[in-house]
């Protein structure tokens, strides 16, 4: 049975998000409780990067210490952001993303986590330079949060004092995540990979996307 699962995992894996996504894309467009549904979006992004940790291939104990680097760092960057205005610019958070530490909810590392190792993974197989891969994380990344951040405030994830997101959120963002995507990548070896990056990525677009209007 685990063999089975393991052969299929990446199909598996497929499937369960695109119903998943739909279902709530479906939801939230019905109208009803939406304030309910919305209100799942930490266990939608801790689901999803389980469901994306899982479909890595040859894991190795540095791999899961550098994830956990990430979230740790990720986390106390937003922790910063929402005290000091340092990186990103004045914002705050509502109380939709659950658990706060410090004004913070505390999947924001695991957001951090599931993006940059979902970037990460899309361009560690490309025959490229090495200093190269972290640049293209960044930059889809930035790319990404073009959409996330109508998104979050739409749905009252984040509130801006700018009302909209200062220049420097872009720019912080895309920084910040070279510099993760490179410490994932030094614990990574050639024959790891994650067929599921690509996907994970396009669903979320499409995710925020969708609802962003």
């Amino acid at each position: 049975m685990l063999e089975q699962l393991k052969k299929y995992r990446f199909h598996i894996s497929l499937a369960v998000l695109i119903i998943y996504y739909s279902v709530g894309i479906s939801l939230l467009k019905a109208g009803g409780n939406k304030e309910e549904v919305i209100a799942l979006t930490p266990f939608t992004l801790l689901f999803t990067m389980i469901v994306l940790l899982f479909n890595h291939t040859h894991w190795k104990k540095r791999v899961m210490l550098a994830l956990m680097l990430v979230a740790v760092l990720g986390f106390f960057v937003e922790v910063l952001g929402t005290r000091t205005g340092l990186p990103f610019g004045f914002y705050s958070y509502s109380d939709v993303l659950g658990i706060k530490v410090m004004d913070t909810p505390l999947i924001m590392g695991i957001n951090w986590v599931l993006l940059v190792y979902a970037g990460t993974m899309l361009f560690h197989p490309l025959k490229i330079p090495g200093w190269l891969k972290p640049v293209l994380t960044g930059s889809s990344l930035v790319l990404l949060d073009i959409f996330i951040e109508p998104f979050a405030i739409k749905w009252n994830l984040w509130q801006w004092q700018e009302t909209v997101p200062p220049a420097q959120n872009y720019v912080s963002w895309a920084i910040i995540a070279v510099l993760f995507s490179w410490l994932l990548n030094r614990s990574l070896s050639q024959s790891m990979r994650n067929k599921l990056a690509l996907p994970v990525l396009v669903i979320q677009l499409l995710f925020f996307l969708i609802l962003s209007k």
